[in-house]
């Protein structure tokens, strides 16, 4: 008797491996998740993923706000000492992290907002000076755009603007773009400062083309001799 029910254990062992190894075999040729067959495992699953949502839920709307005022102060130090190390790509990448979050919130009071506001003018304005060191002007002056849309006279929106229109080689543009910015800000020695260098380029862009103007004359005429 003991015998008999030795051998109907192990055949049922038997039984359920080659099922087990029969139900992998099948999954993995169609392709088809764990959770098909293994239900039990999958409802665990669920049911904690459940659990984080609801608990998610759970967290005052006031509470989450204030943790994300947070998050994105937190973006606007942790980018700023990684510009400082000279990691441009990086910083950017946490800048817009920021702009995500502020993108993302709702429903904060008059005084989160206000502060919200001001964080997404400096993370903007941010992102300029990170696109200007990457040589990537047409960007930097997309953010600058945004930062003046909300504030039209924002001297280092205005600043960073020109410098693009400058490494574009733009000049004439930039020299104007200059210009405005010292109406704005008459006692800035800064735009006082950028307005010289442009008019010096301007200069110097247009020696060389009188240059080459007079080196083409000369051509011309030993060419006709």
């Amino acid at each position: 008797m003991r015998s008999t029910r030795t051998t109907s254990t192990t055949t049922t062992l038997r039984r359920v491996a080659v099922a087990s190894a029969t139900r992998t075999r099948f999954a993995k040729q169609r392709n088809i998740h764990w959770f098909a067959f293994d239900r039990p495992r999958a409802m665990t699953v669920e049911r904690q993923l459940c659990h984080r949502a609801k608990k998610k839920d759970e967290i005052p709307l006031e509470e989450r706000n204030i943790k994300k005022v947070r998050a994105v102060e937190a973006t606007r130090e942790h980018g700023k000492q990684l510009f400082g190390e000279g990691k441009y790509e990086h910083a950017a990448a946490v800048f817009d992290r920021g702009l995500l979050i502020i993108n993302g919130s709702y429903s904060m009071t008059d005084e989160q907002q206000a502060k919200l506001d001001d964080l997404e003018l400096i993370l903007e304005s941010n992102l300029a000076a990170c696109k200007l060191k990457l040589e990537r002007n047409v960007e930097a002056i997309r953010h600058c755009k945004a930062v003046l849309s909300r504030d039209k006279t924002n001297a280092k929106a205005m600043y960073r603007w020109a410098e693009a229109l400058i490494t574009m080689g733009e000049y004439e543009d930039a020299r104007d773009k200059v210009r405005e910015s010292i109406k704005a800000h008459p006692n800035n020695a800064g735009f006082r400062q950028q307005l010289a260098r442009v008019k010096t380029l301007i200069a110097q862009q247009r020696d060389k083309e009188r240059q080459s103007l007079l080196e083409m004359q000369r051509k011309m005429a030993a060419n006709k001799q």
